[in-house]
């Protein structure tokens, strides 16, 4: 074999010995091991009725996921959202802020009444990881 001038042999790349290094070593980071997790699905639905308006407004989440309106018989395309929550959480809250249009009503829940036409109503919607599903508010 001839090692040129002065008895100088070429050598590999250094990145390539270190790479072969760990490999052979065991060193390689193993991924991340993946966390258990569980699912929900809010969704916003609107309602029409004689005595509660024509169901117009908007329906938003603090968080961003849910921005949904309602106007003349049409719904926008974001009524829905999908939360994945880490297994060590038990709960998740979101909160919604709904805003009938002219000549609608909030009603949160039918025993204690409606609020006045076109007042803005806040709600929290609660998930729990040990009971229920998936949420539908309409």
């Amino acid at each position: 074999m001839n090692r040129g001038v002065s008895g100088f042999r070429p050598r590999k790349p250094w990145t390539a010995g270190i790479a072969l290094g760990l490999v052979l070593s065991g060193q390689l980071a193993a991924p991340p091991p993946a966390t258990a997790a569980w699912e929900r699905t809010l969704t916003i639905q609107f309602y029409s009725d004689v005595n509660f308006g024509d169901g117009r407004g908007r329906v938003t989440s603090e968080d961003g996921g849910i921005d949904c309106s309602y106007e003349a018989g049409s719904r926008s395309d974001d009524c829905s959202e999908q939360y994945v929550l880490p297994d060590f959480q038990a709960t998740h809250t979101v909160r919604l802020t709904l805003n009938p249009g002219t000549g609608s009503f909030v009603c949160v829940e039918v025993q204690f009444g409606c609020q006045n036409e076109g007042q803005t109503v806040t709600v929290d919607v609660e998930f729990a990881r040990a009971s229920g599903g998936n949420v539908t508010k309409t």
